[in-house]
């Protein structure tokens, strides 16, 4: 008697699992979920990458560019070259802000104004000695009505206008002074004038190695590279910042005594690859400005401990009445030398000298 087929029953229960697997042939099926995972050949590859045997490797990471850095030698010499120098460091942006050329603008403009103002002035002195004209003092919109007959014709007596006159004063005083502070149209002189008379100037070493590289180099004609012997004529792009006398200081310190390690610590691969040239020497302006508040920080804390240790020595050492006026003095002192530190090492104005000395 033959047996009814039956599904093959795997003996083996897969841990965690609640029921047994049964086998199909092709997947292996439990008796109470849908289909589980399949078993064949044409599968395996999908388990390796589930299971994360088969990873594909990353793609390796872009090599990091370099710094792009501009070289004065890269540059022809001549306008190029003298324009990549400027634009080298902030030091040497230096040119002329033509004070003189303002100058001569404003007073053109002004006296033009001066003109129109006079016009104006006998054309109300005009109107004020006739009784019948008394009353366009007194009415903008009859004066403007009266004015138009008169332009066309009806009662021309070959005088100007009021409106014509102010029409002319509006286009005039717009040019000389312009009362829009955002317009970028023509017509800012006096504004213009006003910044330029406010920036900073150069100090002169600055304008002294300006001369220098045009001397040595040679970039431009005579004629067009005076503008640096212009001296209260120049300006800077370079802003003011509060300690630039130690800036300066340090500077100097550097270009007297060029060796190695002082320009190892100061001078980054990157600002010395700017030139090849031993004359041009450039340094890292965010390590002297650290260098810069350190030498500031120590004397602040040399200013608030030296004091305080010396008055303390003095009260412990010495008698009621002797150890007073030393305490007075050293407070005197104290005091003028740290105003005299914020007045050199600062652009503190006078009252912020005041108001720090006196807290």
């Amino acid at each position: 008697m033959e047996s009814a087929p039956t599904t093959p029953t795997l003996l083996d229960e897969k841990p965690g699992l609640s029921s047994p697997l049964t086998y199909d042939g092709s997947t292996i099926v439990s008796a109470r979920s849908p289909k589980i995972r399949h078993f064949t050949c044409r599968d395996k590859y999908q388990w390796h990458k589930r299971l994360g045997w088969n990873k594909t490797p990353k793609p390796s990471p872009k090599p990091i560019k370099a710094t792009i850095i501009r070289k004065l030698e890269d540059h022809p010499i001549g306008y190029p070259r003298q324009a990549a120098f400027a634009d080298s460091d902030e030091s040497f942006a230096i040119y002329r802000r033509f004070g003189y050329l303002h100058a001569r603008l404003l007073m053109h403009r002004q006296d033009e104004l001066r003109e129109l103002e006079e016009k104006l002035g006998g054309v109300d002195t005009k109107d004020n000695r006739d009784e019948s004209r008394q009353r366009r003092l007194t009415s903008r919109h009859i004066d403007d009505v009266l004015s138009r007959r008169e332009e066309q014709g009806v009662e021309s007596r070959g005088a100007e206008s009021r409106s014509a006159i102010l029409a002319q004063i509006e286009e005039k005083i717009l040019k000389y002074e312009n009362t829009k502070p955002f317009d970028t149209e023509p017509g800012q002189l006096l504004q213009q004038s006003q910044a330029l008379i406010g920036m900073n100037k150069p100090p002169v070493r600055e304008q002294k190695s300006l001369q220098n590289y045009l001397e040595n180099r040679q970039c431009l004609c005579e004629a067009e590279a005076a503008f640096a012997y212009h001296k209260e004529d120049l300006v800077t792009l370079r802003p003011g910042r509060d300690h630039s006398f130690v800036d300066a200081f340090v500077e100097d310190l550097l270009k007297r005594f060029p060796c190695r390690p002082l320009k190892a610590l100061f001078c980054s691969k990157e600002t010395a690859s700017k030139s090849h040239d031993p004359k041009v020497r450039y340094f890292t302006r965010g390590r002297i400005n650290a260098f810069v508040t350190l030498i500031i920080t120590s004397i602040i804390l040399l200013l608030l401990v030296v004091p305080i240790w010396l008055l303390y020595h003095i009260s412990v050492t010495l008698n009621t009445n002797r150890s007073n006026v030393l305490c007075m003095g050293i407070l005197l002192v104290a005091t003028l030398v740290f105003s005299a530190v914020l007045s050199l090492f600062t652009k503190a104005r006078r009252h912020e000298v005041l108001a720090a000395s006196a807290g």
